[in-house]
């Protein structure tokens, strides 16, 4: 009868079970990596410094009550994976555990509380006496736990007149069923209500893992650790917690209530079928997060973008066999569209890949940026176009349309380390850095030509120079001050977005788009960029646009192009890079880009002169 139960809840039962074993052995196995590495690799420096810091790192109280948590869970599951001998129907009742288990559990007890007690010694009273009291948000779904203990409660406790009261109703069909309905209404709302909890275990069941692929030579991976498997099995034990007051409470109304009605008339078929549609109808009232991605879209890109060490191993992937030299022919095998935004780079990326012998990243690569041959062979979406961009400057994108994914790459290589809070640092590339960017666009290119756009490549195109004699560089140029006001425009526009959705803002600082929104952050380059200034000032873009257009490099491998005269004349701006890449380009089908100038006042004179001077140098 369990059986049958657990097989019904649309996989609910299998799932959740493979899922929490799954998440144990993880758990289990950053377990025995910690122990190997305190007792093996930790170096006696750190294990004799300070005793507060060696017992938090390695041999914490949260360390054990990780350990135990997983142990009780996994031999109440099946403990014939530590050894031990069961018994019952489902071998779920543990009867003797095996002497070295015995001994392990043991000595991690006596270990644990010799070191609880020294570390509580070394600590000052102040200290001893905070006590971190956990946070607890009274949610609809700790509503329905305690109002489900309760009634189990006063069930087992009223058990008499609850039956007398029933005896009216035994044998009503009609009830019985309309009962198997209403369990299915509490197991589908049961599990709109989890829904935060099991995105919860997840975010930090595979932040363990991203732990786990951290270096072993971290100084930071053990007391990382050592908090992501605390925080996962507080996470799993509330999940398993409230699948099983669901699980009690479904099987009480929807399972027992209509076999003790009906009794031997009771329709296990009907009662399962009437469960089954019962759970689907909450998921029909459901409401919008007000987004333009689901919550399980959202729940993706965290998994795979907010992990770097995740990203690396997939990177591995991505580029095992690549070498470093292409396979494209001529004399250039990279190309890179870059300037500052708002520049015409995403019209000019997307014209050439249309046009020419180009491959790039494109939204269908995301979130697995680091890994596309591998997500191309599981995804495979429609190549159409049928959205303007969040920009609203009438560029149709879909998921086949390029974009600034690549910086991705540089924020996973660097882990962030250019990124700060004041703003996005200049920086070089060393050359085994360089050759790994060059064997990961070789393992997007193949015989084609890599093609990127990206607006941060300022921040190390000295290097890029320096290191790629193949790379070829196309910088847009537009009139700074129509170039300044339109940066001001999106940024009004972008912080407005993300107020009202905050994932935006998440989904733009993975890809490193700090150019306007709540998360703008100016360009540092060559120590210069720093600002206090207002961001509705016409004057605080016009700084951002003289700091970063001089500071480009001198380069017979940088092209210039003009902003103004790609929109006049598409056609002559793509022959004139055919000529200087040397390879085909088709110009069919290409129109003319309609813009008007705009009226902007307020513009500091000596600045907007120091802007258009640059302006002038650059276009020639």
């Amino acid at each position: 009868m369990y059986n049958t139960f657990l097989y019904i809840g649309p996989g609910l039962g299998v799932g959740a079970a493979v899922l929490i074993v799954l998440i144990l052995l993880l758990i289990v196995f950053s377990f025995g990596y910690r122990l190997w590495y305190s007792l093996v690799k930790a170096p006696k420096v750190a294990v004799s410094s300070t005793e507060s810091q060696s017992s938090s790192s390695f041999f914490s109280w949260e360390f054990y009550a990780t350990v135990f948590a997983a142990l009780l869970i996994i031999t109440t599951f099946n403990p014939s994976w530590l050894g031990a001998e069961s018994s019952g129907k489902y071998k779920t009742a543990l009867q003797g555990m095996p002497l070295w288990v015995s001994i392990v559990i043991g000595g991690l007890v006596v270990g644990s509380l010799v070191l609880i007690v020294r570390n509580k010694r070394n600590l000052k009273a102040a200290e001893a006496q905070e006590k971190r009291s956990p946070s607890f948000s009274f949610t609809p779904l700790n509503v329905f736990i305690v109002l489900a203990l309760v009634a189990r409660a006063a069930v087992i406790a009223l058990n008499e007149p609850l039956s007398d009261a029933m005896l009216a109703v035994q044998g009503n069909r009609i009830a019985a069923y309309c009962i198997a309905v209403l369990a299915g209404l509490v197991l589908g709302q049961a599990v709109l209500w989890m829904k935060d909890l099991f995105f919860e275990t997840a975010t930090s069941s595979v932040r363990l893992l991203n732990v786990l692929f951290a270096p072993s030579d971290d100084p930071e991976k053990i007391s990382a650790m050592n908090a992501a498997s605390s925080k996962t099995t507080g996470v799993l034990a509330r999940l398993v917690a409230s699948l099983v007051v669901v699980v009690i409470t479904v099987f009480g109304l929807g399972w027992e209530l209509p076999h003790w009605l009906l009794g031997e008339e009771f329709s296990s078929n009907w009662t399962l079928i009437l469960l089954s549609v019962g759970s689907i109808i909450p998921f029909f009232f459901t409401k919008d997060n007000g987004s333009a991605y689901s919550d399980l879209s959202q729940l993706f890109h965290r998994l795979v973008l907010d992990n770097y060490f995740l990203g690396k191993k997939l990177l591995g992937l991505q580029i095992k066999g690549v070498g470093t030299a292409s396979d494209a022919e001529g004399k250039y095998t990279r190309v890179l569209v870059t300037g500052l935004a708002r520049a015409g780079t995403t019209a000019l990326t997307k014209s050439l890949a249309e046009r020419g012998s180009f491959a790039s990243l494109d939204y269908s690569n995301m979130p697995v940026l680091l890994a596309p041959r591998l997500w191309s062979k599981i995804y495979k979406p429609k190549s159409t176009e049928d959205k303007e961009r969040a920009h609203g400057d009438g560029i149709k994108v879909g998921l086949a349309s390029v974009e600034a994914l690549e910086e991705y790459f540089f924020k996973v290589l660097k882990n962030d380390a250019y990124i700060k809070a004041d703003g996005l640092y200049g920086h070089e590339l060393s050359q085994e850095e360089n050759a790994l960017y060059r064997r990961y666009q070789n393992s997007i290119a193949g015989q084609s030509l890599y093609l990127a756009k990206n607006n941060n490549a300022i921040l190390r195109l000295p290097s890029l120079i320096e290191h790629n004699p193949d790379l070829a560089v196309f910088l847009l140029v537009r009139h700074p001050l129509q170039h300044a006001y339109s940066l001001m425009k999106q940024h009004e526009q972008f912080s407005a977005q993300q107020e009202g959705d905050p994932f935006i803002k998440e989904y733009m600082d993975w890809l490193g788009h700090h150019e306007f929104g709540i998360g703008q952050r100016p360009f540092i380059l060559g120590g210069k960029g720093h600002h206090e200034g207002n961001a509705n000032d016409i004057n605080y873009w016009l700084e951002r646009w003289v700091n970063y257009y001089e500071n480009v490099p001198q380069s017979d491998q940088i092209t210039v192009l003009s902003y103004e005269g790609f929109l006049a004349d598409p056609k002559g701006t793509l022959a004139h890079i055919e000529q200087v890449l040397e390879v085909p380009i088709s110009t069919d089908a290409l129109s003319k880009f309609a813009k008007t100038p705009k009226e902007v006042e307020g513009a500091n004179p000596e600045l907007l002169g120091r802007a258009e001077a640059i302006y002038a140098q650059l276009i020639g």
